[in-house]
């Protein structure tokens, strides 16, 4: 079925020259605006300019470095070096994951230990020591130490004392004897006044520093006791 339409006959037609006119002018009008690209260009971006502040320069003559060395603190603290160091350090190192790579971590640094166990990790060094080493500490008292006395009965103590202790490497228990030989050379003029032999080859630089909190002890460091009397029956 086909629909014809004709238009009506009492609307107007709209002739081909006048759509020919109109469509002139939009063109005559369109020409003689300047394009949007022109209008809304953007202007170019600034380029920033690099400015070296470390720069080998004369400076602006603000501060006067020929007295630095007159405001110089003395010895640098080198806590602040090393909390930067450790910021720079945990920005670059992720976190573990999950347990397993945290367990690997600790043992790493050394907080877990290493399979098998093994109750001597870390001693490497003293395993090529011989145990008679650890025991036999009677030689470090000849050059100095008396044959007999108070000084001698008392260093065999400390010498067995070392020689139980397992934590203390050699080097460390010599270094403990040592000390004791300084401390009593130090004391020679009280030694020579209680007719004891005197002791010799302890550092000359040698020197003790206690501090006592009397506040946490009271005056019962320096009271002297006195002597208990006996109570007397009536």
């Amino acid at each position: 079925m086909k629909v014809e339409r004709k238009p009506r006959p009492d609307e107007p037609s709209v002739s081909s020259e006048l759509l020919r006119g109109r469509a002139g002018e939009v063109r005559q009008a369109l020409s003689g605006k300047k394009p949007l690209g022109d209008r809304f260009s953007r202007k170019p971006d600034q380029v920033p300019q690099k400015v070296d502040l470390w720069s080998e320069s004369d400076g602006l003559g603000i501060f006067d470095t020929s007295r630095m060395e007159e405001f110089s603190t003395g010895s640098r603290l080198t806590t602040w070096c090393q909390l930067h160091e450790k910021d720079l350090t945990l920005s670059v190192t992720h976190p573990p994951s999950n347990i397993f790579q945290q367990m690997i971590l600790w043992t790493d640094q050394g907080k877990l230990w290493h399979f098998p166990i093994n109750n001597e990790q870390g001693m490497d060094e003293e395993a090529q020591i011989d145990f008679t080493q650890h025991v036999m500490l009677d030689e470090h008292l000849q050059p100095w130490c008396t044959d007999k006395g108070p000084i001698r009965s008392f260093m065999e103590l400390v010498l067995v004392g070392l020689s139980k202790n397992p934590f203390y490497t050699v080097d460390e228990k010599i270094e403990h004897i040592h000390w004791f030989r300084d401390y009593f050379a130090m004391k020679n003029a009280v030694l020579k006044g209680l007719a004891l032999p005197e002791i010799e080859g302890g550092d000359p630089d040698f020197n003790i520093d206690v501090e006592v909190n009397h506040r946490k002890w009271g005056d019962a460091i320096i009271r002297p006791r006195k002597p208990k009397q006996k109570a007397v029956k009536k």
